[in-house]
C-alpha cells in the first residue's frame, strides 16, 4: 500500500510517499482509509518533541474515517468506520470506568509512539477503537472530529460552559472551531480571536459575540471592555497564558490542552489562589465522550468545518499550510483510490 513515512524528524521534506507493507490485522479490524485530518500533533511528530522518541519508519495521523475490510465482532465488512483515536490497557480501573485517557499505557494512534496512524492508504486497529460513522456525517467529516473536536468537546464538559461567558483562541484553529460551536449550542457567550483580518469573514460565520484580531488588538484590553470571562479555552500555551490567567473573573476555570507557542511559562501563583481560579489540563476524551459528542451534534445541527480537503501525496503542502496559520476549520487528506 501507498503511505506517507517518516524516516527522522524535520521538515516537510522528511515526509515521504513510498510504498509499505500492509497491516496485518491479526485479530484486530482492517481499515481502508478515505479519510484523514491533520493536526498540530501530526506537526509534533515530525519535527519532534523534547523528551519523546518513536521508532522508525514512522506513519502518523490519528483523524481517521474509512471502510471496514473485514467482519468483526458485530461489525460487518464495507460498513463505514471513524477510529477512536486512544488505545490502552483495557483492564486497568481507569479504563473499566470509561476514563481511558487516565491510563498509564493511553497513548494516540500515530501520535509521539510507536503505533502506526492514518496518512496511509489501511489501518490496523482494536474492534474496541471502531465507531460507526452517523449517515449524517461525510468520510471527510468524520476524520475531523477525533482529535480536534473531541478535545473540545472534554474541555467544555469540565468547564460546565453551558450559560457561561468564554475566551476561546483562535477561531480558525480545529480546537477553536470545534469550541465555538459548541459552546453557541449550549447557549454560551463566546470571545474569541483571530490572527489577521482575513479570518474574519469566516470568523463570523460561527456567531461568537466578540472577535478580537490580535494583529492590531489588544486582546486583554478588549476582555475587560466587554467583561471578565468565567472560563478560557486555551490550546495555545506559553503566548496566552498569563492573558488567560488575568482575563478570568474570581472563580473562573481555565481548560488547556496544547503548547503551540511554547511549552514553559511562568504563573502568578497569587493570582491564582487570590481569585480560586480552576485549571484543567485536558487530553483528548473518551470513546463514552465521543459517542456523547456524537449525539449532541446531531441534535444540534453542527458539522465540522473543513478548510481544505487535499490527496494524502500532497500532505507536504497540508503541513505547510497548518505551520502557517493559513487554515480555517480542519484540513483533510484523502485517498484518491
Amino acid at each position: 500500500m501507498k503511505a506517507i513515512v517518516l524516516n527522522k524528524h524535520g521538515g516537510v521534506d522528511e515526509l515521504k510517499y513510498e510504498e509499505v507493507d500492509m497491516p496485518k490485522s491479526d485479530n484486530k479490524a482492517l481499515v481502508k482509509i478515505h479519510a484523514c485530518s491533520v493536526n498540530h500533533l501530526d506537526l509534533w511528530v515530525r519535527m519532534g518533541v523534547r523528551g519523546k522518541s518513536i521508532k522508525f519508519p514512522h506513519i502518523a495521523g490519528s483523524d481517521i474515517a474509512g471502510e471496514l475490510v473485514n467482519d468483526i465482532d458485530g461489525f460487518k465488512r464495507g460498513e463505514r468506520v471513524l477510529i477512536y483515536p486512544g488505545l490502552s490497557c483495557m483492564k486497568c480501573r481507569y479504563c473499566l470506568e470509561g476514563n481511558e485517557t487516565l491510563c498509564k499505557e493511553f497513548v494516540i494512534i500515530g501520535g509521539l509512539n510507536d503505533t502506526q496512524g492514518g496518512y496511509a492508504e489501511y489501518v490496523s486497529v482494536p474492534k474496541y477503537n471502531l465507531v460507526r460513522i452517523p449517515e449524517w456525517l461525510t468520510y471527510e467529516e468524520a476524520a475531523s472530529i477525533n482529535i480536534s473536536y473531541l478535545t473540545a468537546w472534554n474541555m467544555l464538559e469540565k468547564i460546565d460552559a453551558k450559560g457561561k461567558t468564554l475566551l476561546i483562541y483562535a477561531a480558525g484553529s480545529g480546537v477553536g472551531s470545534a469550541s465555538i460551536q459548541f459552546a453557541k449550542a449550549m447557549n454560551a457567550r463566546v470571545i474569541t480571536t483571530i490572527g489577521n483580518s482575513s479570518k474574519r469573514i469566516y470568523a463570523e460565520k460561527l456567531k461568537p459575540d466578540l472577535i478580537i484580531d490580535r494583529s492590531i488588538d489588544d486582546i486583554l484590553g478588549k476582555i475587560k471592555e466587554f467583561g471578565y470571562v468565567d472560563a478560557v479555552i486555551d490550546h495555545v500555551g506559553k503566548s496566552t497564558w498569563s492573558i488567560s490567567m488575568e482575563a478570568l473573573r474570581n472563580g473562573g476555570a481555565l481548560a488547556t490542552c496544547g503548547a503551540t507557542s511554547g511549552e514553559d511559562t511562568n504563573m502568578n501563583i497569587r493570582m491564582l489562589y487570590n481569585k480560586q481560579l480552576t485549571i484543567y489540563g485536558i487530553y483528548l476524551g473518551s470513546k463514552k465522550q465521543l459517542l456523547a459528542m456524537l449525539r449532541f451534534m446531531e441534535e444540534h445541527s453542527i458539522r465540522p468545518i473543513i478548510d481544505k480537503v487535499m490527496p494524502l501525496d500532497e500532505v507536504k503542502e497540508a503541513h505547510k499550510r497548518m505551520e502557517e496559520s493559513s487554515h480555517f476549520g480542519k484540513i483533510v487528506l484523502i485517498n484518491k483510490s
